[in-house]
């Protein structure tokens, strides 16, 4: 494999990165325009460039930003999983799982190319495939360095083998859930392995602290676990009405908005 096709090796910012929201967003894209101007068939700027946009929502000129740096490497494996991303965002989920497959080809050892592949085959229906993504991907959950990205990766699998039908297999990824461990930016998704695992109360995940108010990112988070957890107890009224609540009240690029309204097209479907 020459230079030019060598994959980026898996750092720290490749990572679950937090891209909602964030200060300085302007700024960054300006840093990236300056950086540009001196080097602009240079692909890790474009890469820049397309994150400054994603920070501040912008997720169409992000996917035009990655998209100009693909044109220098079209084999660069974090354009096409950023990409792939901000494809899932605006509901392009077949071009987005096109991405990331083709990434994952690329970058085989990135934990969260895989992730975010099983998210775009869920969105699609397509379960099969997307237990497949999210198996490979926990294995190499260790080798992140990161142990919040457990609950994470646990959650999104128990969804799918619960679509799946394999009840016996979801609740085996659940054996180790321990209600003492500090899951940082990740807790919403502890939260849900908890309800899973019988350690929590249900309806805890649409209930905030007293005194508190979830974001519309932590609504809709622990909404999904909850939509989810109505699933596998075969109450699809309730499931249907707690989606319904995710749609109304949660943050539109959040994944547990998106699998929320996958879920309500899904069943007007079959309607």
């Amino acid at each position: 494999m020459s230079e030019r096709t060598t994959p980026a090796q898996p750092g720290k910012e490749q990572v679950i990165l937090s891209t909602f929201l964030m200060p300085s967003a302007a700024d960054a894209a300006g840093s990236a325009d300056a950086k540009l101007l001196e080097d602009p068939r240079n692909p890790a700027l474009w890469l820049e460039k397309g994150h400054a946009y994603a920070k501040q929502t912008r997720f169409r000129d992000a996917i035009a930003a990655y998209s100009m740096g693909l044109t220098f490497d079209p084999f660069h494996a974090l354009l096409l999983r950023f990409r792939g991303h901000r494809y899932l965002s605006l509901r392009f989920f077949q071009q987005g799982a096109a991405d990331l497959e083709a990434s994952s080809r690329f970058d085989p050892t990135n934990w969260d190319t895989w992730y975010h592949l099983g998210l775009a085959y869920y969105l699609l229906g397509d379960y099969e495939r997307a237990e497949k993504a999210y198996e490979t991907c926990l294995p190499r959950t260790p080798a992140t360095g990161d142990p919040t990205l457990w609950p994470a990766i646990i959650s999104w699998l128990w969804r799918t083998k619960t679509k799946l039908g394999k009840a016996d297999e979801a609740r085996a990824l659940l054996k180790d859930v321990d209600p003492a461990f500090d899951a940082g930016e990740n807790q919403f998704y502890q939260n849900c392995a908890l309800v899973y695992a019988g350690l929590k109360e249900p309806e805890t995940l649409r209930l905030p602290p007293e005194g508190q108010e979830f974001t519309p990112i932590a609504l809709a988070t622990q909404g999904y676990g909850l939509s989810t957890w109505y699933e596998g107890a075969g109450d699809a009224a309730k499931q249907r009405e707690t989606n319904q609540w995710i749609v109304d009240n949660g943050f539109w690029a959040a994944f547990g908005y998106l699998a929320a309204e996958a879920d309500l097209k899904a069943a007007e479907g079959r309607a």
